[in-house]
């Protein structure tokens, strides 16, 4: 009789499912692993509350009439008080001008009026900026010879939640912002913000209502605009009885004693999983926090993941894979406590399929593990070779501490299994 001796008995070999069970176990835990580590993250939510906007009744325009046809030459008609107030309309005149048809006369101008109460501003708070916004509808212009220019300067009511005509002089000449809106600067369809200049930020009253007032530059400054029979300038805006879009005041401002937030915060990346971060101390600090989010700005110091807390103004960050979008928020800190307003950059993430063109790192590590899984079934001495190299390939090619702990799990496992392959251990 002939004997293949090569022939094993069927008790000579064991097939261990459970070993096949737990390698696959452990390959679900990396990739578990690996989906914590790199997208999982905290929705923030941010508040503003620096937004006023005017009541009711605090918003109107004034109108210096004098009928058609019995116009007064430029210098007269601006020094004269005002006939009638409008009040109560959703949609109003911010500004208007209308030349009269007798040569150099005019018929009348009209300013706007915006109260708000600002009073709830914080005792000793320093404003250190702040805008005014009207939502413009409409507009109209027939001038040709002088270009109006809207601007706003401060107002000074009897009663700011119930204005008259007289509150049309009580205005004052110096203008509140450095830059106006033309015709063809007007928003019908969004509001139109002028920013405050010094003398606007010390218009803001923070014991009571802060009132502003939109008139021509011409009107303010006394220049006698080119006149042109009966021709018109005209802005709408929308008032406080629309409900929305309503006329606002935004305002910044700081505390003492109270740390201020970082500027110049800039997030430039260095490499494929790394960045470098720079900022300006703000003032009244010892030091800057800053926290990083993948799915938005952190809210509040202490949401997110904290990625720097001490003195310095620079910080190189790692383990920040270029296909994620990173959210970095900074407060500024000072004897434990954190600043009330805070500084944010973006680091936007590499579209994927750039990524996978520029080092392929995923595509190796994925190679990696379907080599890997091979292994566990086939149990050849080459496959184990060939996945020691696609290890090396990862940890040269990829600047990434989390895909390179990956791949050191990957590696540790094959060389496992090729010192047991090689002394003739079943595995």
């Amino acid at each position: 009789m002939i004997v293949n001796k090569n022939l094993k008995k069927p008790g000579d070999r064991k097939y261990p499912v459970n070993k096949y069970l737990s390698r696959t176990a452990l390959l679900l835990t990396i990739v578990l692993l690996s989906y914590l580590l790199l997208f999982t993250g905290v929705q923030p939510v941010r508040a503003d509350d620096s937004t006023f906007y005017s009541d009711s009744g605090s918003d109107a325009y004034t109108l210096d009439n004098n009928g058609a046809g019995a116009g007064d030459t430029w210098p007269v008609i601006i020094a004269q008080p005002g006939d009638t107030i409008t009040d109560g309309e959703s949609d109003s005149v911010s500004v208007y001008v209308r030349a009269d048809s007798g040569a150099g006369d005019w018929r009348f101008t009209a300013r706007g009026h915006y109260a708000f109460n600002t009073a709830p501003l914080p005792d000793g708070a320093t404003v250190t900026g702040a805008t005014f916004s009207l939502y413009g509808y409409n507009k109209a212009n027939t001038f040709t010879l002088h270009t109006f220019e809207a601007n706003i300067y401060e107002g000074d009511p009897a009663d700011p939640t119930s204005m008259t005509a007289d509150d049309h002089d009580a205005v004052s000449d110096t203008a509140l912002s450095d830059s106006g809106f033309t015709f063809a600067g007007w928003n019908v369809a969004g509001y139109n913000t002028w920013t405050l200049n010094a003398a606007g930020l010390a218009a803001i009253n923070k014991t009571g209502y802060t009132t502003i007032s939109t008139r021509v530059e011409a009107d303010a400054d006394a220049e006698v605009p080119a006149w042109e029979a009966s021709k018109t300038f005209l802005l709408y805006s929308y008032h406080e009885e629309k409900g929305s879009n309503m006329p606002r005041l935004y305002v910044e401002y700081t505390l003492p004693g109270v740390p201020q937030p970082p500027t110049n915060f800039q997030v430039v990346r260095t490499g494929v999983s790394s960045a470098n971060l720079s900022w300006t101390s703000g003032n009244g600090t010892d030091g800057s926090e800053i926290w990083v989010s993948m799915d938005g700005f952190p809210w509040q110091s202490g949401t997110g993941y904290e990625l720097y807390s001490g003195a310095n103004t620079t910080y190189e960050a790692d383990g920040l894979p270029e296909f994620i979008t990173y959210y970095f928020t900074a407060w500024g800190t000072a004897s434990g406590n954190v600043s009330a307003n805070v500084t944010d950059a973006e680091l936007t993430g590499v579209d994927m399929d750039v990524n996978l063109a520029v080092d392929g790192s995923l595509i190796v590590l994925a190679v990696a593990c379907f080599l890997l899984l091979i292994s566990i079934f086939l149990k050849k001495m080459l496959i184990y070779i060939a996945l020691f190299m696609a290890w090396l390939m990862v940890i040269v090619t990829v600047d990434n501490m989390y895909l390179d702990g990956i791949a050191g799990v990957v590696m540790i496992f094959a060389v496992v299994q090729f010192l047991k392959a090689r002394k003739g251990v079943e595995v």
